[in-house]
């Protein structure tokens, strides 16, 4: 760390106090203005943004008046097409004037054509437009229906573009994004639903009848206007949420809207959907579909007011922000400077008054105080050292406390293994006073060996009245100037020792209990009668087993006052000689009790292995089976 402020430290050392105020001014001022700027530079593109916005917002009144020019001149061209030629003269009109609408819409376009890149989405609707105007009165309904939800289509289309074009889609807040989605997407089709509602809906009503493929179509554009329904209702209650100013604004068209949705949708379903025959009086429908369409278009408009004011307030309280922000910083710096020269000029005067106290002791020789009126730390430098050399003072005496009173030993040696300090424990777990002494004599350990444990060390230590004395050691080093010292501390492991010891001989005689039920188990005695018990064995037999299996069979046959033991060695697969020879002895000893032994089950090799013991075998009773040695015992008894 050091090295590293080397540069710094001698770059300081050599510059004047103007010097050195006029680099850090440097320092600070050049990330100030990058800060500043890039501060600045964000504020005018949220400025920026927000006005394309409202460019965008004012592109898409046009496409609105042309939106509802369609939907009503599809309302009029379903009446005309339906026979009534009272029709003609309003379809005419209502065409010139969407005629006119389209091509201020057209200049208006050219404006911002290049900008947001609608060339395809206006030539589509000009084209649909044209197709349109081919056969206006010559249609069929049906087919009238469906060229206008196609141009209908196309105007949507715009609207998209200009949405995603001029930064609408994009905008981070909620509020304003949820009025845009409104504008742009959900209004609109709520508009085309009830368009399509209208045609398909009029028709059916004006006939009297409703196909099949009109229920259908009912049923998904009356599920289209619910759906557009619940998201205006979800969109702008989320606006109410954040934005509380909107909703006294917006809640009365919001609440008409969705009351002149809901009523068509439920006349769509109860009078047109689930009847044969409609029943609702076509122009009661009617004034419904235009109640809805109104209440539609006319909060369409009262958002995009809305809208404007929030884009507009955004752009004014981002030039405040602005103008808060360069005034800030100004304020700022010329508050910097000030107390950057007022610094300047204490520094300056206590320099001075060191100087002149300095000349006036070199020229008088006498003491002359410096009489400096700051409280910074030239003026408190004999202060501060009172202060630190009493706070080191008094850490040191805390910190020689809690070694006096630590629980574990701790010594420091030098190179030589002379104790330089050893705490009160020392004395107490090593049994006398060590200071001064050699750490190997104490310890009994050589010097080299102990200085190469670099992890715990466990060890005994002979103290002055030849008592063992069991430690364990963690080894350290510190740096006392230029001679390096070991710290050794110690740890009294008596009570520790004795725990594992203690806890060693509970897990040893814990193991021998098991391994004595073990053998019980794997050699039961079963009594078959008063006089008759039956040992089963099952597995290899060495001399230990062999001499649990006789205990127990001894010890049974004692107790229970038995006169046979069968022995059944079906699961014995073979014996060695010892094993045999033990075996026999084994029967010697149940004779001497006055018992019989006899063994069943005898396999090949334990038979060879008995012969090949060379005992007598004439008084050894077998068979085949330990049902046969059974069966037989049992009826000599009887």
């Amino acid at each position: 760390m050091r090295a590293f402020f080397t540069p710094a430290t001698w770059l300081m050392k050599r510059l004047t106090y103007p010097q050195k105020f006029g680099l850090l001014s440097l320092v600070f001022a050049i990330p100030l203005t990058f800060l500043l700027s890039a501060q600045l530079t964000e504020i005018q593109r949220q400025i920026n943004f927000t006005r394309s916005e409202l460019t965008g917002t004012t592109y898409l009144q046009p496409l609105r008046e042309i939106l509802q020019d369609i939907i009503e001149q599809q309302l009029i061209a379903e009446q005309y097409l339906g026979g009534d030629q009272a029709f003609l003269t309003p379809l005419l009109l209502k065409n010139e004037e969407l005629a006119q609408h389209l091509e201020t819409f057209k200049a208006f376009d050219l404006q911002y054509q290049d900008r947001y890149d609608t060339q395809t989405q206006v030539t589509i609707l000009f084209n649909e437009w044209e197709r349109l105007q081919a056969q206006l009165t010559l249609r069929s309904v049906p087919d009238s229906n469906a060229a206008h939800d196609r141009l209908i289509q196309a105007v949507r289309a715009c609207m998209q573009r200009i949405g995603d074009q001029s930064g609408l889609i994009l905008d981070p807040n909620i509020d304003s994004y949820y009025l845009m989605n409104a504008l742009i997407e959900t209004l609109p089709a709520h508009q085309a639903a009830t368009a399509r509602v209208a045609g398909a809906g009029g028709n059916a009503i004006t006939r009297g009848t409703v196909s099949s493929e009109e229920k259908n179509t009912l049923t998904v554009v009356n599920s289209q206007l619910q759906e557009t329904n619940t998201k205006i209702n979800y969109s702008l209650g989320v606006v109410f949420s954040n934005n509380e100013s909107l909703r006294p604004l917006l809640e009365s068209a919001v609440r008409t809207f969705i009351q002149a949705t809901e009523e068509l949708s439920f006349q769509i379903i109860l009078q047109v959907i689930r009847v044969e025959t409609p029943t609702i009086d076509p122009s009661i429908f009617r004034q419904e579909t235009e109640r809805t369409l109104n209440a539609s278009f006319s909060l369409w408009d009262q958002t995009s007011i809305q809208l404007d004011n929030v884009l507009n307030q955004r752009i004014g309280q981002a030039q405040n922000r602005r103008i808060f922000f360069i005034s800030l910083i100004t304020i700022l710096v010329l508050v910097a400077v000030y107390l950057f020269l007022g610094f300047y000029r204490a520094v300056m005067d206590t320099v001075r008054a060191f100087q002149q106290a300095a000349g006036s002791m070199l020229s008088s020789n006498t003491l002359s105080n410096v009489a400096i009126d700051t409280r910074d730390e030239l003026g408190q430098v004999a202060t501060s050292f009172n202060s630190i050399a009493s706070a080191m003072v008094e850490s040191s005496s805390q910190r020689q406390a809690i070694v006096d009173h630590a629980a574990e030993a701790i010594i420091t040696y030098d190179q030589q293994g002379i104790i330089r300090s050893a705490n009160r424990a020392a004395e107490r777990i090593l049994g006398r006073n060590v200071d001064q002494l050699n750490i190997a004599e104490v310890l009994g350990v050589e010097l080299a060996n102990i200085q190469q444990q670099t992890t715990t060390y466990e060890f005994d230590v002979r103290l002055p009245t030849n008592e063992i004395q069991p430690v364990e050691m963690v080894l350290g080093t510190m740096q006392l100037g230029e001679q390096q010292l070991w710290i050794a501390f110690l740890r009294d492991i008596r009570i520790r020792r004795r725990t594992e010891q203690e806890r060693n001989r509970l897990q040893d005689e814990i193991i021998r209990g098991h391994a004595a039920v073990l053998a019980r188990l794997s050699a039961p005695l079963i009594p078959l009668s008063d006089n008759v018990v039956v040992m089963p064995l099952v597995g290899a037999l060495d001399g230990e087993r062999l001499q649990q299996i006789t205990n127990n069979l001894l010890e049974g046959l004692s107790n229970q006052r038995a006169r046979v033991a069968l022995l059944d060695m079906t699961g014995v697969p073979n014996v060695d000689r010892e094993v045999a020879s033990r075996l026999l002895r084994a029967a010697q000893g149940i004779r001497l009790l006055g018992a019989d032994l006899i063994l069943t089950g005898i396999q090949p090799d334990v038979a060879q292995a008995l012969i090949s013991v060379g005992g007598d075998l004439s008084d050894l009773q077998t068979y085949p089976t330990l049902q046969q040695g059974i069966r037989m015992v049992l009826r000599n008894l009887a």
